[in-house]
């Protein structure tokens, strides 16, 4: 006979997977996020005013702006 504790163990790290990925999905969304306002605040391109932009974007909007940032201030001089 199967204890209700025991099944609730052996089920425990099924229920919990998603649960995880939420949370590991939602702090990826956030960083996402301010990543966006801070390139708004930075550059003020009008195409960062979006909070629909996708997150593709968002990255390629974060890395031009920091090969700009290093072609514009070499390495060492901040």
């Amino acid at each position: 006979m199967v204890t209700r504790d025991r099944a609730e163990n052996r089920d425990g790290p099924k229920m919990l997977k998603p649960l995880v990925e939420k949370r590991r999905r939602d702090r990826i969304n956030r960083s996402l996020e301010e990543l966006r306002l801070l390139l708004l605040e930075r550059t003020r391109d009008q195409n960062l005013r979006n909070p629909k932009l996708e997150k593709a974007e968002i990255l390629e909007f974060a890395v031009g702006y920091l090969r700009e940032r290093s072609r514009v201030e070499p390495p060492g001089t901040a």
